[in-house]
């Protein structure tokens, strides 16, 4: 149980105060690394696995905290939301990693925008189904 202290009079026993804004602050900071590298490399930020997985985890930590902001009663669903999200960042940056720099010659086309867009939705798509 959480003591009076670590909880504010709208956080209920069972949850700390505040675990609404570290998610935030969480989503704030990567979007501001993505925007920024993608403003370094002078591309949409998504050429690379890296890119792609980090911008795949802001926008499903940006629908649930839409989503939980809209249905209370849900946030007790954000750790199997946010979790993954959090994986699939924490995995790009270990193992896909890669520095920011020009698209390679096979995806200097106009197809990439649309190609990205239509993976994240059937990603999204089969995300929600499992």
């Amino acid at each position: 149980m959480w003591s009076r202290r670590c909880c504010s009079a709208s956080s209920s026993p069972t949850r700390p105060a505040g675990s609404g804004w570290r998610a935030f602050a969480g989503l704030a900071a990567n979007l501001a690394t993505t925007v920024t590298r993608g403003l370094a490399a002078h591309r949409v930020p998504w050429g690379n696995m890296y890119e792609f997985s980090v911008v795949m985890g802001i926008l499903t930590a940006t629908g649930f905290l839409v989503w939980a902001r809209r249905r209370p009663g849900v946030r007790p669903l954000g750790v199997f939301v946010l979790l993954p999200a959090v994986v699939a960042i924490a995995v790009a940056r270990i193992l896909l990693f890669a520095p920011a720099g020009p698209l390679v010659p096979a995806l200097q086309s106009g197809w990439l925008r649309i190609h990205a867009v239509n993976t994240w939705i059937i990603g999204l798509h089969s995300y929600a189904g499992v």
